[in-house]
């Protein structure tokens, strides 16, 4: 079994329970990186399967490691302020602090 678990293309509503479950059956097998970078077409549900993911993971008092999130996934973790949740603390864009200049 690899270290890696490797993120579908797709990850909406109707398909995420199916990958949730499969994402923490991996980590229960050892896997510790998942690699998103092909994860593309996604909705809010993405979202929440790698928060559900990462709890899987401190239950297990595991640590994992998301890698290759494509800027889509970041800005809908963004959105809902689950950045850091998501992704551990530095993850966000670092043009965040920008967005002061502009208003």
């Amino acid at each position: 079994m690899s270290d890696t678990f490797t993120a579908p293309a797709t990850l909406r509503m109707d398909s995420a329970l199916a990958i949730e479950a499969q994402g923490i059956a991996a980590i229960a097998q050892g896997a510790r990186r998942f690699d998103l970078s092909a994860l593309t077409d996604l909705d809010s549900s993405a979202v929440a399967v790698l928060l559900s993911w990462r709890r899987a993971a401190q239950a297990r008092a595991v640590a994992i490691e998301y890698l290759g999130a494509t800027p889509s996934l970041l800005q809908l973790a963004e959105l809902y302020g689950v950045t850091t949740l998501a992704f551990g603390p530095g993850a966000a864009a670092p043009a965040a602090h920008d967005h002061h200049h502009h208003h």
